[in-house]
């Protein structure tokens, strides 16, 4: 079999600049948690293109958004990694949803539940403490309490 390694960098002659044609996971990963942390559309496009331009193209410097997007630069950036960007945003769109946030309030009061029901004595501790009780309340009422 033949060897398997990452994809390379593609130059692209019309911009003249080198193209790395893949996002990894981890890096995904990093996107979609930055743009879960903005509500607004724009935001968050602005800050997936700002990261495509510094993993995929190495722009790391600020630069002026406005003219990468109108020359065509970032939409070539995205164009070599369509696929890469599609998951980010079923990500995005999967973390986001409702049923995603039933899924976590329900884990989370899950863990509550498992924790409290530690806490919780056990059956024997709470008969023990039951009889201790009912012997002090027989101390202190003169008589046994009717069962």
């Amino acid at each position: 079999m033949k060897e398997i390694t990452m994809a390379k960098d593609i130059h692209d002659s019309e911009y003249d600049v080198d193209i790395r044609p893949y996002i990894t996971k981890s890096e995904k990963t990093q996107i979609v948690e930055g743009m879960l942390g903005m509500e607004d559309y724009f935001d968050r496009e602005l800050y997936l293109d700002s990261a495509l331009l510094e993993l995929c193209a190495g722009i790391k410097e600020s630069v002026d958004y406005d003219t990468y997007k109108s020359s065509g630069f970032i939409l070539m950036v995205r164009d070599y990694v369509t696929d890469d960007i599609q998951e980010i945003y079923d990500a995005v769109k999967y973390y986001g949803s409702v049923e995603m946030s039933v899924k976590q309030t329900l884990d989370k009061m899950t863990d509550v539940m498992e924790k409290t029901s530690k806490s919780l004595p056990s059956k024997a501790k709470t008969n023990k403490m039951i009889d201790v009780l009912l012997a002090k309340g027989e101390k202190l009422m003169g008589e046994k309490p009717q069962e």
